[in-house]
């Protein structure tokens, strides 16, 4: 997208070979995505059937001959002000696609398997620290599963003093309706441009763990998507402010097309962590190379970092220690 003279003074580039206005919108402004967007808005505003993001456009039709002519339509917008289209990137007459992490078709919208395979793979606790750590994301959510004290009895069960961990088939069955529930509509929700967005975090000595959620009008915080991975080899040895870091900057780049381009807020349980990366303020002459890169990373995004107590946060940690017995691998692509 062409600048004008002001935009591009501001856009100035140092090289070795001397400074460079840049006359075209670079990617990674902060204000880009917002501009971009607004551009498309007006673009495509009254084309029927079509619904816009950034640079992914979605239409829909009733009929082949209706799809056909609002494609037709698009084109023709889109030549006329000088736009292209990656054919390698285009779908057409699709019954099913998968858009803005959510499967949309006949039947109307659906989260995707990757939005919540973590929960659905997760194993089944095999000692009481697990179990914990189970029914602390559980009750992270208590207030939308009705009933959660009685689906709850057989695991608490095994939390009694002097009790035996024996996982007996009302455990079982306890723990597969409880995923259920949290995979439900009732807990899980589409994602919506207009409401407040959060990631919340955590890294583990096993892996890193991202939730994000909508803040509700009511103040409830409704999850959209989770995701989890494994440490690599060399993320092990990283210290815990490093994990911790590494694990905000993995959420954000899985998260990516939800986060960048609108004011979201990133939750932590690293209070060090959430002043060095604080944007208001500079960073630390004395910061790691490491944490200076996240930071440089962070630049292109409007957020700012909510500090949550350890116990406060459950639904993060939980998938953070999904993955124990893997390494480097990824559990939502």
């Amino acid at each position: 997208m062409p600048t004008n003279e002001e935009t591009a003074e501001m856009q100035t580039i140092s090289t070795c070979k001397g400074s460079y206005k840049v006359k075209r919108l670079m990617f990674g402004v902060k204000v880009a995505p917002n501009i971009w967007q607004r551009y498309m808005d007006q673009t495509l505003q009254g084309m029927e059937g079509t619904a816009c993001f950034f640079d992914d456009i979605a239409l829909q039709g009733s009929t082949y001959i209706q799809l056909l002519q609002r494609i037709t339509a698009v084109f023709k917008k889109l030549t006329k002000c000088g736009l292209h289209l990656n054919k390698k990137k285009c779908q057409f007459f699709e019954r099913s696609v998968t858009y803005l992490g959510h499967t949309i078709n006949e039947n109307g919208l659906h989260p995707t398997q990757e939005k919540i395979k973590d929960i659905k793979n997760s194993p089944q606790p095999t000692e009481v620290s697990s179990l914990r750590t189970f029914l602390g994301m559980i009750n992270y959510y208590q207030q939308f599963i009705p009933n959660l004290a009685s689906k709850l009895n057989p695991l608490y069960q095994l939390l009694k003093k002097d009790a035996v961990f024996q996982w007996s088939v009302q455990c079982e069955k306890a723990f597969q309706e409880l995923k259920e529930e949290i995979c439900g509509d009732k807990v899980l929700i589409p994602f919506h441009a207009d409401l407040p967005v959060t990631l919340a975090t955590d890294a583990s000595p096993t892996g890193f763990g991202g939730v994000l959620s909508h803040i509700m009008p009511d103040k409830t915080e409704r999850p959209i998507a989770f995701a989890s991975r494994s440490l690599t080899k060399a993320e092990k040895g990283y210290s815990q402010l490093d994990k911790e870091a590494a694990a905000l900057i993995w959420g954000l780049k899985k998260f990516f097309q939800y986060c960048y381009g609108r004011k979201i807020t990133l939750i932590i349980d690293n209070q060090p962590l959430a002043r060095i990366l604080h944007p208001e303020k500079t960073t630390p002459a004395t910061t790691a190379i490491r944490l200076v890169h996240y930071a440089n990373f962070l630049a292109g995004f409007d957020y700012n970092i909510k500090l949550r107590k350890t116990t406060e946060h459950a639904n993060a940690d939980y998938f953070s220690r999904l993955n124990k017995d893997t390494t480097g691998t990824e559990k939502t692509p």
